[in-house]
């Protein structure tokens, strides 16, 4: 199953959906990065989107370039009102 479909099914009667993920050495050999994504659920009915999110997973598997790009394209989400963003560093 595509994450898209598992989303989607996952996202039923509920408000939205919530993305995580980290980067970082670990507490003991750095800093460790999280951020979070919050999509609403409307944005699974948004086929344009949902292709412009193709892709986004683990940021580790994505080429800093591509880590890029998406990052552009979760800002225009947020800036349309159709995602929330949160990052926190700790050490």
């Amino acid at each position: 199953m595509s994450l898209l479909r598992h989303d989607k099914r996952a996202v039923r009667g509920h408000s939205g959906l919530v993305g995580v993920d980290e980067a970082g050495r670990g507490a003991l050999a750095g800093p460790v990065v999280a951020a979070a994504v919050w999509l609403e659920a409307a944005f699974y009915e948004d086929a344009r989107r949902c292709r412009q999110g193709r892709g986004i997973n683990d940021s580790k598997q994505l080429s800093p370039e591509v880590r890029g790009e998406f990052f552009a394209v979760i800002e225009k989400w947020r800036d349309d009102g159709c995602a929330r963003v949160g990052v926190a560093m700790a050490s």
